[in-house]
């Protein structure tokens, strides 16, 4: 747990530090006059690195952060099969029903997701 927990903290530990220390090497290509800006932005960008990455790992935890970020809420909340699969079993409960009221026999269809006859349920009810 230890390895990938250093494997998230390097990973939010290097976006603000790689974008700074890049500034600041691009600063210093452009002209070598200003090394004392280039170091500046490396430092600041090492520094605030180690606090977003102390902050999350404080506030939040590192693997709990990254499942956050990294899931779908919007298919989490919300199945589409399981309201598919409600709605199947109230008609399915409705034509049982049915069947027990007239005393006749049913051909019910179970159908996958897509559409295709997937079984045959035959319910022969005589009262």
């Amino acid at each position: 747990m230890f390895f990938i927990n250093l494997i998230y903290w390097l990973w939010i530990f290097i976006i603000p530090s790689g974008i700074l220390c890049f500034i600041g090497y691009w600063i210093y290509a452009k002209d070598s006059s200003n090394i004392a800006l280039s170091i500046i932005l490396s430092i600041i960008g090492i520094l605030s690195g180690i606090f977003f990455a102390e902050k999350v790992r404080k506030k939040h935890g590192l693997s709990n952060f990254f499942s956050r970020i990294s899931a779908t809420p919007d298919i989490n909340d919300s199945n589409i099969l399981d309201k598919e699969s409600e709605e199947e079993k109230r008609n399915l409960l409705n034509l049982i029903n049915q069947s027990l009221l007239s005393g006749r026999t049913t051909k019910v269809f179970a159908t996958t997701s897509g559409g295709r006859k997937y079984n045959q349920l035959n319910i022969a009810i005589f009262l």
